[in-house]
């Protein structure tokens, strides 16, 4: 038995030593790919460095615009060369293009592009995998662009390995691109919701949406009497201001909470704040996303000036005692707010329906919340502006107008918009204009048990057949008062 297993690692150890001397004596495998780079330096590309960058797949159109600028500047090319790769078992690199495995190479193929949007309604073609050969004056680099593979444990990235004479010549190259990506970045002014999907404990993606910019008029948004103008001085003032802020030594980062009960206008507050400056980059995220809150604050950073919209942020900034212990969302929430420095001209906008649920250590420190102001439900001035809006086309008396607005004490504006609306389908469905009296039945419908659900999504009190006149008390945390109640 000993002499059999000497036997067979004898073999293994002539079977390696074989594969070794065919490796290193058999005749090199034309490579179309290889001559080109050779031809490209005018030397052998074996013996030159190789420097890579990788980047998560939402910069992918900002890395092909980079690339573009890059080689429209004078003196400088770029010329694209699609990869027919085959057999590969692992990610394709100048590695394997420069030394192929015996018997294998890559040839050239059909350049291959993905189409990424840049706009609501607008794309970019963008290279996918591709050679790309690189003059500048009478310097060369080569660049091989892919997509990592997706092995199970790591997002897939996309990768730039670039090859020159040297590393700092490499490194060069991608510190400006970088640079590029910034100047170029096609989220830059634009309104984007991010998310994020988790996959596993190192995987996760982020996408992105563009959005239309609101366009909103100011009287379409009614408010109690000085609240707007508060909220305009915290969020427009201060961004039109903010170079004489900073040279004053003043910070112009700042958040802004908007609190109070559902169908008020926090919402259409968030929405008037993006049409009213138009060149400013607005990132939405949903309350619980943090891995989305991340990415907003990256891109705010890199595209200052901008405002990070955080609505519902009571589902991730719940005070700590109803977690028994530190709340993690809450910790992450508040360390991605500190990475954005004082100096940059970020606004944090902040919503809850539960301002009484909140963390006091996010309102309570200037820099995260800076200021907190109540949209609370419309006195009897706002509600007769907001019937006169919503009720366009509907005809109503003034003396049926004053009884309406009211009965309508202690509901919301989304209550009397949905209210027209109601009053509206019922004329329509019987084919006659809306009146006062469809507006009588919809209430009333709105007003019975049975609609004490829907009364709740619209913002009404339930607490009776109808609102009471008395507003629902919010309980807020007497040190979030303090320090934000200005």
């Amino acid at each position: 038995m000993a002499e059999e297993q000497f036997d067979a690692v004898r073999l293994a150890a002539a079977l390696w030593h074989l594969s070794e001397f065919a490796e290193a004596h058999a005749p090199r495998v034309p490579s179309a790919v290889l001559d080109a780079l050779t031809a490209h330096f005018g030397r052998d590309p074996v013996e030159l460095p190789i420097v890579a960058d990788e980047y998560p797949p939402v910069e992918r159109p900002n890395l092909q615009l980079s690339l573009d600028a890059w080689a429209a500047a004078p003196g400088r090319s770029m010329v694209a060369m699609g990869l027919a790769a085959a057999h590969h078992t692992q990610e394709l690199s100048f590695g394997e293009l420069l030394t192929p495995s015996w018997g294998t190479s890559t040839a050239f193929g059909p350049i291959s592009y993905v189409e990424a949007p840049t706009g609501p309604d607008t794309t970019l073609s963008c290279l996918t995998t591709a050679l790309l050969l690189l003059s500048d004056g009478d310097r060369r680099l080569a660049g091989l662009l892919t997509t990592t593979p997706d092995m199970g444990m790591r997002t897939p990235q996309v990768q730039l390995q670039v090859l020159a004479m040297d590393a700092a010549a490499s490194a060069g190259f991608l510190a400006e691109l970088r640079r590029l990506m910034v100047t170029n970045n096609v989220y830059r002014g634009q309104v984007i919701s991010l998310t994020s999907s988790e996959h596993g404990p190192m995987r996760s993606t982020v996408g992105v949406q563009f959005h239309e910019r609101p366009a909103l008029d100011r009287d379409a948004l009614i408010l109690a009497d000085g609240v707007l103008e508060r909220i305009e001085r915290q969020v427009a003032s201060i961004a039109t201001h903010a170079d004489a802020l900073r040279a004053a030594g003043r910070d112009v980062k700042r958040g802004l909470l908007l609190y109070g009960p559902p169908g008020t206008g926090k919402t259409l507050t968030v929405r008037y704040l993006s049409a009213l400056l138009p060149g400013r980059t607005v990132l939405l995220v949903a309350g619980a996303d943090l891995g989305g809150l991340g990415a907003a604050c990256r891109l705010a950073r890199a595209l200052a000036p901008a405002t990070v919209v955080l609505e519902d942020v009571d589902l991730v900034a719940e005070e700590r005692t109803f977690h028994h212990g530190q709340n993690q969302l809450m910790a992450a929430l508040l360390n991605e707010m500190d990475t954005v420095d004082g100096s940059q001209d970020v606004a944090f906008l902040l919503t809850t329906n539960r301002a009484d649920l909140l963390e006091p250590a996010l309102a309570a420190r200037p820099g995260r919340v800076d200021q907190a102001i109540e949209i609370a439900l419309p006195d009897a001035a706002c509600r007769a502006r907001l019937v006169d809006l919503y009720a366009a086309g509907i005809v109503i008396s003034s003396a049926e107008r004053s009884a309406l607005v009211e009965r309508l004490d202690g509901v919301s504006a989304a209550f009397i918009k949905e209210l027209m609306r109601r009053a509206s389908v019922l004329a329509t469905i019987d084919g006659r204009p809306a009146g006062h009296g469809d507006v009588v039945a919809a209430l009333d419908e709105l007003y019975e048990d049975a609609g004490a659900l829907t009364r709740t999504l619209l913002g009404a009190d339930v607490s009776s057949p109808e609102p009471t006149g008395q507003r629902p008390s919010l309980t807020i945390p007497t040190e979030l008062l303090r320090s934000l109640e200005r």
